[in-house]
């Protein structure tokens, strides 16, 4: 039995790639642009190197190479960027070599002998290289669909393996020749590995491992997972699969199950064997962890216990997810765990008193094991699913109504690694087969993340939900009751995000810029290793914010079509440890961006918003006292009516953040021209707010009208005074939106 043996954290994304770097090191290839590499310490697994380079994901990591030029051998790894780069590890994981050649996404590389490096890409073809030269061997072309996996066939045979999306396996000579085709069923290959000289395992999407012999005789299949399987290694005397279940499954080498792993995230993308025979996987929750059959590498006490409970609660989420309209009546009792399950690591839900409980079949112990009670269940069906083949895969296209269909396809090629030219093709496809119109807010995105490049629609790590937007996590102001929706007191941040979209940009955008105005290298280090403490909100050290900000003042002088990912580090920088002095003359550097941006130019407009969401992080705290009217003047200065929803939003939560800090704090001096500077804000909201699209701005910038008119005669008198404004809020009482309707009828009543 394998049991878990550490985790290895600190990636910013997804980790897609993992490979054995010696008895005690492993290294790692993330979605957050880096390969990096670990080892075993008495405290746990210790960063010791990272491999960077790359301008996009890395998807594909190995070691080898190992020569008297490389005494620590090279690690080798393929990117989103189309390139393959060789890192020196004794250079301390410096890069050495750029190979490239493939058009489209690195997604497999692999070292075999004679210094060479076998690549696949999802251009179709699969490249051999010498990395002595950097020179192309070979080129293997003959696939119609992109490529998943390449691999040689045994540590000196001159034969070389491919998968693809096109749902064959092709067998090559090094010269490019392809000497056999293997084909089974109707669904693409993603993983390859080599259980002999003369015999290899595949993975393919219907979840099915088939075994082959390399003159194509078919020797044996079985069902490893229900759906796609990502990856899979063989080592010693075991196969290890792993998909989109949750789980990692251990295989005897006749395809008998020997153990299932639970881990806590969704998609386990990678797994391998290490050379002393643990293994690893690595999964969509940016943590790879390790697992071993020695019980001296085995992990004890309260960090065993941490993560069974993570499992567990990992599970129990998941199963809430899936749950959605389940009649729970239909659910058999506690009597359904009396029927052994089928297989290990299989989940079933009962109903006990009233209550859903989780269980998972142990093999081992022959018995149902709880995993946790079900709660929260909640219904999350799109209205459409398509079953899309696009780029050599069969994808989960999703829509709903109500969504922008440029948001959805925005969505779907990021979630899905997909390159920004499918955009139009994808969105004219949802908006063929559903009966969803494009909005007029729904212009091609000017970037490619719409939010932009750092968070927005990004996959998130910590829970069972596939995607967020970069303000998903904003609840909306808290009621004072069931029944009263202000005064409200409450402040609403724009918080998350990815860190390492944020720090590619920043480097890219970096060295754009004029010299005069450029971060050194020590400045962006900073940056860069502060980032996930502010994404997490964890307190820095005052000389670590002295270090940021001083990088970002600097930064802020940027020309607008390089600002964005300032703007959007600064949003988080404001909210770390409490909004301080610092943080107030960061707002004021960002106040005249907010102000003075035109709208039309679509460069400016992202830096508007973003400053503005800087802005609405400040505004309420209680350091911002003394120059929230400075603050309030910059917004007056914005034209809402030329403004698009996002930037509306960002004006909407700065003004509700004021007004809560004006309820609050009732010894305020210049509370009362600031409330009236509030009020001119809220009615041209008001007038230039769309009803249909713009709910959710409505809805706060409703309730900080009321916040306002609730306690203050004076200001209910100055409201009333504003032409048309009571007969907008007559018009909302009848808004599709329940809220937004309370609202209307509690501010009429107050009128």
């Amino acid at each position: 039995m394998f049991h878990f043996a550490g985790a290895l954290v600190g990636h910013g994304g997804d980790v897609r790639g993992v490979v054995g770097v010696g008895a005690d090191c492993i290294a790692t290839a993330s979605r957050d642009g880096t390969g990096r590499l670990w080892r075993r310490e008495q405290e746990g697994w210790v960063q010791q190197a990272s491999f960077e380079g790359h301008t996009r994901y890395v998807n594909a990591i190995d070691f080898g190479a190992v020569s008297a030029e490389h005494p620590l051998g090279l690690v080798a790894t393929g990117s989103l960027d189309t390139t393959v780069l060789l890192h020196s590890v004794a250079l301390g994981g410096a890069a050495v070599l750029q190979l490239n050649g493939h058009e489209k996404n690195v997604c497999s590389v692999r070292f075999c002998s004679g210094d060479r490096l076998l690549t696949a890409s999802w251009d179709k073809t699969a490249r051999l290289w010498d990395i002595r030269t950097g020179n192309c061997l070979a080129v293997f072309q003959g696939h119609t669909e992109s490529l998943t996996c390449a691999i040689p066939v045994g540590p000196s045979a001159n034969l070389f393996l491919t998968a693809s999306g096109d749902k064959t396996v092709k067998l090559w000579d090094a010269e490019g020749k392809c000497l056999h085709t293997y084909t089974a069923g109707s669904h693409a290959v993603r993983a390859l590995a080599m259980i002999s000289e003369s015999m290899f395992v595949s993975g393919w999407n219907d979840g099915v491992v088939r075994v082959w012999s390399l003159d194509g005789a078919l020797l044996n299949s079985f069902q490893a997972h229900d759906s796609f399987i990502y990856s899979l290694s063989v080592g010693g005397d075991t196969l290890v699969t792993c998909g989109e279940d949750s789980l990692g499954r251990v295989w005897d080498l006749q395809g008998q199950p020997l153990q299932a792993i639970s881990l806590p995230c969704s998609s386990v993308w990678t797994t391998t064997h290490c050379p002393n025979g643990d293994i690893v996987f690595g999964g969509d929750d940016a943590v790879a962890r390790v697992f071993t059959r020695d019980a001296s590498r085995a992990v004890s006490g309260a960090a065993a216990a941490d993560y069974e409970a993570g499992v567990q609660a990992f599970a129990a989420a998941r199963q809430a997810q899936q749950l959605g309209d389940l009649d729970k009546s239909k659910l058999k009792g506690r009597e359904a765990l009396g029927t052994p399950g089928t297989r290990d690591g299989q989940t079933i839900m009962v109903n006990h008193q009233g209550k859903v409980e989780a269980y998972e079949w142990k093999d081992a112990k022959f018995q149902w094991e709880f995993t946790g009670e079900v709660t929260n269940a909640v219904e999350d069906k799109a209205d459409f699913t398509f079953d899309v083949e696009l780029d050599g895969r069969s994808l989960k296209l999703t829509h709903n109504r109500k969504d922008n269909p440029y948001t959805s396809a925005q969505r779907f090629i990021d979630n899905n690694d997909l390159s920004q030219t499918f955009l139009q093709e994808i969105v004219d496809f949802i908006t063929k087969n559903s009966d969803t119109p494009v909005l007029e807010t729904g212009s091609a995105p000017i970037v490619e993340n719409p939010d932009p490049f750092t968070g927005s629609h990004a996959r998130s790590t910590n829970s069972a939900s596939a995607s967020q937007t970069a303000y998903a996590s904003v609840a909306p102001p808290a009621a004072a009751s069931s029944s009263q929706l202000f005064p409200n007191a409450v402040q609403v941040l724009f918080e998350g995000g990815q860190a390492a979209p944020m720090v590619n940009k920043l480097k890219e955008f970096n060295a754009a810029v004029g010299a005069s105005h450029q971060l050194d290298a020590a400045q962006l280090a900073e940056v860069e290793a502060c980032l996930p403490a502010l994404i997490a909100k964890t307190a820095l050290t005052v000389a670590r914010q002295e270090a940021v900000f001083a990088a970002l003042t600097k930064a802020l002088s940027w020309p607008p079509e390089q600002l964005f990912p300032v703007l959007d580090v600064a949003r988080l920088f404001v909210i770390n440890s409490g909004v301080t002095a610092r943080a107030i003359d960061i707002a004021r550097a960002a106040a005249p961006t907010a102000a003075s941006a035109n709208p039309q130019d679509k460069a400016q407009a992202i830096c508007q918003r973003l400053a503005l969401r800087v802005i609405a992080n400040v505004i309420g705290s209680p350091a911002a006292r003394d120059c929230r009217l400075a603050l309030l003047d910059a917004l007056e200065s914005v034209d809402s009516a030329q403004l698009a929803a996002p930037s509306l939003l960002g004006v909407a939560t700065s003004v509700l953040n004021c007004t809560a800090a004006y309820y609050k704090d009732t010894s305020d001096d210049s509370a009362s021209e600031g409330e009236l500077k509030c009020l001119q804000i809220i009615y041209r909201m008001l007038l230039h707010a769309d009803p249909q699209t713009d709910a959710e701005c409505l809805f706060r910038t409703l309730v900080s009208l009321g916040t306002l008119v609730a306690g203050s005669e004076v200001l209910t008198a100055a409201a009333l005074s504003l032409e048309g404004l009571p007969s907008k809020l007559s018009d909302l009482q009848g808004h599709q939106d329940a809220r937004i309707r309370q609202c209307a009828v509690q501010i009429l009543a107050k009128f």
